[in-house]
């Protein structure tokens, strides 16, 4: 530019970024208009932000443990606009009644197997391009109920006799019986 004044450029678009402000060379905010004297070569950095990710959970329940209680799987699902260069992390919490939520976990999954683990859940994503980390985002919550395994009792001859005469139970060794 050879002097004069020089106006706002327009504003740059970029998938999965948010464009914040123009820098000069020495990384100082520009304020436009901009007046230029004598014949200068003048260039402005765009400088961005991340947008956040988009983030669902997933369920399944993945077989059983411990004489048939049920594995709950969650999965984070997060993707971005940007591309596959992103990479995310991930903070689970179980909501809690009048107080802070407590801290689940911190991978992409989150198994989940005993009946006090039942509850509400949420997961934290940032997305991260390896320069840049978005704000951090929740996801929608999801309800989980875990039921006690069902109680089987043993094979007969393994702990107990049945008199089916006389309809009674005998447990011979450390066994819990539950009647109907």
């Amino acid at each position: 530019i050879n002097g004069g004044s020089l106006g706002e450029p327009e504003a740059p678009s970029r998938d999965g970024y948010t464009f914040v402000k123009w820098q000069n060379s020495s990384g100082q905010d520009v304020t436009f208009p901009v007046t230029v004297t004598g014949d200068t070569d003048i260039g402005f950095t765009a400088v961005w932000t991340l947008d956040a990710p988009d983030v669902i959970i997933t369920g399944e329940t993945q077989g059983t443990y411990n004489n048939g209680q049920t594995v709950v799987t969650l999965t984070a699902n997060a993707t971005h606009s940007a591309g596959d260069s992103i990479s995310y992390t991930y903070k689970w919490y179980k909501e809690n009644d009048g107080g802070s939520d407590t801290p689940a976990g911190t991978d992409k999954t989150l198994s989940l197997r005993n009946v006090s683990d039942s509850g509400v859940y949420y997961v934290a994503v940032t997305a991260s391009d390896g320069t840049l980390s978005s704000d951090e985002i929740n996801s929608e919550t999801v309800t989980v109920t875990i039921s006690p395994a069902p109680q089987q009792a043993p094979a007969l001859g393994d702990g107990y006799t049945i008199d089916y005469v006389h309809e009674t139970i005998t447990v011979e060794t450390g066994y819990q019986v539950f009647t109907a």
